[in-house]
């Protein structure tokens, strides 16, 4: 949601969102690809992030002490017109 305010305003302020700065979302949203232009994104997998969860609270019931860390957690660049230098908007 915050990459299509970003959109729309920079075409408020006259910028191209195609050309003049590339602008990439997180989590492949609907409104990524329905807009216009349409947002990349990094699209990363529910499941995974869902296993991570599910493996915590586990730990959790059985008695372990979490311990924050960090986890790494794949994604994929869905690259669409706001990072393509070839798009053109009017």
């Amino acid at each position: 949601m915050i990459a299509h305010q970003v959109v729309k305003a920079a075409k408020h302020l006259g910028i191209n969102p195609c050309t003049d700065i590339n602008i990439i979302g997180c989590d492949d949203l609907p409104v990524s690809y329905l807009g216009d232009p349409t947002i990349s994104t990094l699209r990363s997998s529910f499941e995974a992030h869902s296993q991570s969860i599910i493996s915590i609270l586990q730990s959790q019931l059985n008695g372990q002490v979490f311990v924050p860390r960090n986890k790494l957690i794949d994604y994929e660049l869905v690259e669409r017109q706001t990072s393509n230098q070839d798009c053109f908007m009017p």
